[in-house]
């Protein structure tokens, strides 16, 4: 599946429709499985989880290298070259903003606002902060197309014994800014990223000015940061809903998708398919998945 990357903080425009239908394994003893069941039923909300709590360690972890400081100075020079971004830092902050968030000397902080060789030294210092930072802003719940994979099942759904929501599509439609589904671009090597990838990411995500950065590096950078992994987790065949502008953990609604079915998995005790039928009622067809008579596979049988 070909990456699909956002532009600044969202998608403002996709070459392709998403997903029909997309799913999503739950384990069974979580202590927030009844209030998920209720979000998503009633609310069509599921729950954006913080990057930083991702289970892959190579996630957003691309190989750093450090450019010419005079090819960051000349960055610099193009960036305060523009009368409406002198005064400022790359991230949007003023002088005065600055010394009120870091305490550091107005002085000190007029330098961050320039393209001296001491704001250089220090944004490649900085680098890998910006990478955290763009991790730990960055919430996201993940999806998947197949339903009947064993893998999933077994890593994500306790073994077997949890459940999957199904997830079908309203419309292609799409409003900037909101979180839709994008593929997860699987790669034997990782990404190689540079402190200008890493400027112009930073730069065309607060300003959105083509003048200052470079678009595709700032794609190139976000998506190997957020939806690149490993070949080796190809089996997930992953979609992402990522939210690049509200930075906190919780539930969001889906806007162009709704719950549709949900799927008990071959090991679901009848304590949790009771707790599952209690919450959705009548509203949503239930079933169980099957274990194929003659081949090492699942299938999910017709409402």
């Amino acid at each position: 599946m070909a990456y699909k990357g956002p532009k600044a903080v969202g998608v403002p425009e996709l070459k392709t429709s998403f997903p029909k239908t997309l799913f999503r394994y739950r384990p069974a003893n979580s202590q927030y499985m009844q209030e998920e069941l209720e979000r998503i039923v009633n609310k069509t909300e599921l729950f954006f989880s913080s990057m930083a709590a991702m289970n892959d360690p190579f996630e957003g972890n691309p190989v750093l290298i450090q450019t010419k400081p005079i090819e960051v100075r000349k960055w610099l020079r193009n960036f305060y070259s523009y009368p409406e971004y002198r005064g400022m830092t790359v991230t949007g902050l003023t002088a005065a903003e600055l010394v009120a968030k870091t305490r550091c000397t107005l002085r000190d902080a007029k330098r961050m606002c320039s393209d001296n060789l001491k704001n250089v030294q220090m944004l490649e210092k900085t680098t890998q902060k910006h990478i955290e930072n763009t991790k730990s802003n960055s919430c996201m719940v993940c999806t998947n197309l197949d339903p009947t994979c064993v893998l999933m099942w077994s890593h994500y759904s306790q073994g077997h014994a949890g459940y999957c929501f199904e997830l079908k599509k309203l419309s292609d439609n799409y409003i900037k800014g909101q979180a839709v589904p994008i593929g997860v671009d699987y790669v034997e090597q990782r990404s190689t990223l540079s402190t200008i990838d890493i400027l112009n990411m930073i730069a065309n995500s607060r300003h959105g000015d083509n003048r200052i950065s470079d678009e595709k590096s700032a794609i190139k950078t976000t998506g190997a940061l957020l939806w690149e992994k490993s070949q080796a987790w190809a089996y997930e065949q992953e979609y992402r809903f990522v939210d690049l502008i509200d930075h906190k953990p919780g539930y969001r609604k889906l806007q162009n998708y709704k719950l549709s079915k949900i799927i008990l998995g071959l090991r679901c005790s009848t304590e949790t398919e009771h707790t599952i039928r209690t919450v959705v009622g009548s509203r949503l067809p239930i079933v169980k998945a099957q274990i194929a008579s003659d081949t090492y596979s699942i299938e999910i049988p017709l409402p």
